[in-house]
């Protein structure tokens, strides 16, 4: 048998132990379970039963044999009498075992001898024994014994054994396959028709088992599965009939916004359209046409190879198709449209189809273009605003420092002096927002520094004797909050001018804006300086401070609270909240203009 027939043969082999059912492999395995144990175990305690069997038969009768013969023979053999050594040795020779028995005499001369036809086959126990008499050596004794008629006794005995082993294992399997039949393949039977039931679609019938074990529980697995399977096909009924109302929905959606639906067949480069694409292209409807080619040869001239590409990068993979182009009309009208579309790919991400979407934009493009024209003039005339309110402001300074030097009476050119600072800081900020050309938000980092360095020039008595530090970071924040900053800011640098760096006294003022928790959008504003210090009386004189009153009011206005440390160094904290830039809402001739 060659080698191609062995593995044809192991297949067939293997093919069949694959397709038997499981009350085959259940029986097998049983009788494999218990029948090969049995039978090996029977097996191996017959050897050794036999074995201990030929030794009690045998060499035990052997022995005392032996024995006997060593004793009975001493005195015939001294005295030479054969006679009754022929006796003994016919009496041990009763014993049909027995196949010799000789009797040696001092020179190895055969005294007496007995003997019978050895068996075919047969295996001989031989024993010598030395014949003594008075302690003189005089001659031996030779006896051999057959185990033929024993082995044929035990192995009789053995066989009767062995076939009721046999009867008490298929006993057994035949008890174990009841069981299983009863207790496991019936019920599975009957799950298995439940479950073919179930399959061609009748899910009113619960599972048939009703029983407390494993198979009960199974089956009560299978029911409640049952259960929820018939749940899920209603509700998928129920989803199939709210598709068909969306899909019918969509359908007037559709209808109603002039939307038109393609599909395009990346294979067959084929394309279909719906009634409404071609009333987009301004032809019309043609079943029968090549809708990829009117396509084509709808785009206008200048957006035909962008769109092209547009529908090559999304088949790539490279981008979603999203994008805009123009179409032209037979009638030479040109009409704007916007494209969406998402790719169908297979398991290894080769696009198999474009389903997309087209509708027209050329009304939203027409007002597109009208408001940011209007936009453009708006923004134009805000700009100009703030730089006439900054230009006024500046007037309104340089009146308060011409009244200031005219004036003659101290108390009043340190008011005006203190006026001129805060309309400096209004002043800045409407400034910044001019170059910036941006009116929402505000660098709250940049302005400070900016308005820092014009007051304190702009206070100084002898310039350079009091320089800034300056650790500001950037926070974009709305004019709401940066008003009230600047103001707070020119307040607190005039207070510490004044009252920590008295008669030209030289130092720093430190000046600080950092994050305290970005997720709440906290952060500290700090201003400290070297001066003097914080008088003893300061917290009675604070009250009756006007500029420490403005301050604290500036603080609620930015949405935090001014915190004055406990000296001697002065510190002035404000912790606020930072508000997103909100967009501007300016009315002009009732219309919205949204920065």
């Amino acid at each position: 048998m060659n080698a191609e027939a062995i593995q044809g043969r192991q297949r067939r082999w293997w093919q069949r132990w694959a397709t038997m059912s499981l009350r085959q492999t259940l029986f097998f395995g049983a009788g494999l379970g218990i029948l090969l144990p049995a039978l090996l175990l029977g097996y191996f305690e017959f050897i050794a039963e036999f074995e201990r069997n030929i030794e009690l038969y045998a060499r035990g009768p052997l022995h005392t044999h032996a024995n006997v013969l060593e004793r009975g023979m001493a005195e015939p053999v001294w005295v030479l009498d054969r006679e009754s050594a022929a006796e003994l040795a016919a009496a041990v020779m009763s014993n049909p075992d027995v196949m010799n028995v000789t009797v040696l005499d001092g020179y190895k001369r055969t005294f007496t001898q007995n003997q019978r036809p050895v068996p075919a086959g047969a295996e001989l126990f031989r024993e010598e024994r030395a014949i003594k008499y008075k302690g003189e050596l005089i001659g031996s004794v030779i006896i051999e014994l057959s185990t033929a008629r024993i082995r044929q006794e035990l192995r009789t005995q053995m066989l009767k054994q062995g076939f009721a082993l046999t009867a008490q294992v298929l006993i057994s399997l035949s008890l174990i396959w009841l069981l299983i039949n009863r207790r496991l393949l019936r019920p599975l039977r009957e799950l298995q028709n439940d479950v073919s039931r179930w399959a061609s679609g009748a899910l009113d019938r619960p599972a048939t088992p009703q029983r407390a074990d494993e198979m009960g529980q199974l089956a009560l697995g299978l029911d409640t599965m049952r259960a929820e399977l018939s749940g899920l096909l209603a509700q998928h009924e129920r989803a199939e009939v709210a598709q068909r109302q969306i899909s019918d929905r969509l359908a007037l959606a559709t209808r109603a916004g002039g939307v038109g639906i393609w599909d395009y067949d990346v294979a067959t480069n084929e394309l279909v359209w719906d009634a409404a694409m071609y009333g987009l292209y301004g032809i019309a409807a043609n079943r029968n046409g090549d809708a990829y080619k009117t396509w084509r040869n709808g785009f206008h001239p200048d957006d035909q190879a962008r769109g092209e590409q547009e529908i090559q990068l999304a088949l790539a993979g490279h981008k979603e198709f999203d994008t805009e182009f123009r179409v032209q009309w037979p009638n030479a009208e040109v009409r704007n449209i916007r494209a969406l579309a998402i790719v169908q790919r297979d398991g290894d991400g080769v696009p198999l189809r474009m389903i997309g979407t087209n509708w027209d934009i050329t009304a939203q493009k027409q007002t597109e273009v009208a408001l940011q024209s209007s936009l453009r003039e708006k923004t134009a005339l805000l700009l100009e605003v703030h730089h006439r309110v900054k230009n006024n402001l500046q007037v309104i300074n340089s009146l308060l420092r011409m009244e200031g030097r005219r004036n003659e009476h101290a108390q009043t050119k340190a008011v005006l002096k203190d006026m001129q600072v805060r309309v400096r800081s209004i002043a800045l900020l409407h400034e910044t927002i001019y170059r910036k050309g941006s009116f929402s938000s505000i660098d709250l980092g940049t302005y400070i520094a900016q308005l820092a360095d014009q007051s304190l020039a702009a206070m100084l008595a002898v310039p350079g004797s009091v320089q800034l530090r300056l650790a500001l970071g950037s926070l974009q924040v709305g004019l709401d909050q940066a008003t009230p900053c600047g103001m707070l800011i020119s307040e607190l640098i005039s207070n510490c001018l004044k009252h920590g760096f008295p008669d030209g006294r030289s130092g720093e003022i430190c000046m600080e804006l950092h994050c305290l928790d970005a997720a709440a959008k906290k952060w500290r504003l700090r201003l400290s300086d070297t001066g003097i210090g914080l008088a003893a009386d300061f917290e009675s004189r604070r009250q009756q401070s006007l500029g420490l009153q403005l301050v604290a009011d500036l603080a609620k206005q930015m949405g935090g609270a001014l915190y004055v440390g406990a000296g001697p160094q002065a510190v002035f904290t404000v912790d606020f909240e930072a508000e997103a830039p909100a967009a501007i809402v300016i009315k002009l001739a009732a219309d919205d203009i949204i920065h």
